[in-house]
């Protein structure tokens, strides 16, 4: 009979992704994940096979969750334009969203990993990829829609313009936070 489970798999998840966050995947020990999660080494073994396996379950959760907020802002009512300003605001001063204002922090946790991991596990890499794709089409949609609107230019492929967009919105991590970038991105599409 299995042993029933005595600690809250959500919150290990998250623990171990701030940890992740905060120190990277190298100088993580197993050690320190089983004292900030709450996991056993049997159990940090038993459901994720290694650290390597909770950081990569840690990474895909942040995908999925980052990648459903976005969606989530893209898609609301409003004309592309204000979609596409709500979209690069989740990583503005002013940010509404608990998730990507953590992400004004600390950087970007998909990124950290993907650098950090990308030459012993080239699938981390792959992982961050397919969902910067699936970002990438969102953003894309929106703009083809806008076109189509007459609202912005129909000058370039909005698969194209779509990088250009989200390229920004990766900067704004780095830059001192304010509205200008916004600013300057929405005008390359009118």
């Amino acid at each position: 009979m299995a042993r029933p489970i005595t600690y809250d798999p959500d919150q290990a998840l998250d623990r171990a992704m701030d940890l992740f966050w905060a120190r990277g995947y190298r100088e993580v020990s197993v050690d320190d994940l089983v004292q900030s999660t709450g996991l056993n080494r049997h159990s940090l073994y038993g459901h994720y096979g290694s650290k390597y396996g909770l950081a990569k379950e840690a990474l895909r959760r942040y995908c999925e969750e980052s990648i459903k907020r976005v969606h989530d802002v893209l898609v609301e009512p409003g004309t592309p334009t204000e979609r596409l300003r709500r979209f690069m605001r989740l990583h503005g001063a002013d940010c509404p969203d608990p998730w990507f204002a953590n992400s004004m922090d600390r950087g970007c946790f998909a990124l950290r990993m993907a650098t950090e991991m990308r030459k012993e596990h080239p699938e981390i890499s792959s992982m961050v990829e397919g969902g910067m794709s699936t970002l990438l089409a969102d953003i894309a949609d929106v703009i083809r829609e806008g076109q189509e609107q007459a609202e912005f230019r129909n000058g370039g492929s909005p698969e194209s313009m779509a990088v250009v967009v989200y390229s920004a919105w990766l900067a704004a991590l780095l830059l001192p936070p304010d509205h200008q970038i916004e600013d300057a991105i929405l005008s390359v599409l009118h």
